[in-house]
């Protein structure tokens, strides 16, 4: 298993890609309208101490904070979850909001790790069309093994980055161990 994190995720959120995403999945034209308003001409300022910054235009990104900016996000990365699937590569992803899992089983670690290396570069072609990142830096490996003894575990490598596998990994607040028992 192979947990991603989308790098400043709602920070850099494209507009008209969102609203693409959302006809797409025929959220109706009313509905649609009403949120490209509220993600138009918004601004904001600096403030430090006494010193204010000039109001400064945002063109990306949807309110942190915002009560529907979490429903906003599943929308934008429904396309992550849903394309990238792959059955022949026995890939299953799974996410909320900018945590992404991709789960993978064979009967070879090397295998896996060849399965999850194609699965990120499926990820970062979606990254590319969503003007988002992922941060590799938090990214987490683990290999749930079968046998006590298994083969030397396999580290993975992301846009240069050694991801080694961990013996536990928090997957949306829930421990998993490599071992999967309930004691991380």
């Amino acid at each position: 298993m192979l947990a991603l994190d989308v790098q400043k995720a709602f920070d850099n959120v494209s507009r008209p890609r969102l609203i693409h995403d959302l006809k797409k999945r025929r959220i109706p034209t009313k509905i649609t309208s009403w949120i490209d308003s509220f993600l138009s001409e918004r601004s904001t300022a600096v403030k430090l101490a006494d010193y204010i910054s000039p109001m400064e235009a945002i063109r990306t990104g949807i309110p942190q904070g915002s009560l529907i900016s979490p429903i906003l996000y599943l929308f934008y990365n429904a396309d992550l979850l849903e394309e990238y699937k792959d059955t022949s590569l026995s890939i299953d992803p799974s996410g909320f909001i900018d945590d992404i899992t991709i789960l993978t089983y064979s009967s070879s670690i090397a295998r896996n790790i060849q399965n999850l290396e194609r699965a990120y570069e499926k990820c970062t072609k979606w990254a590319k069309t969503h003007g988002s990142k992922f941060n590799p830096e938090k990214s987490e490996l683990i290999h749930f093994l079968r046998k006590k003894r298994g083969p030397r575990e396999t580290s993975i490598y992301l846009e240069g980055s050694i991801i080694k596998p961990s013996k536990a990994i928090r997957v949306l607040g829930v421990y998993l161990d490599k071992n999967l028992s309930p004691n991380a």
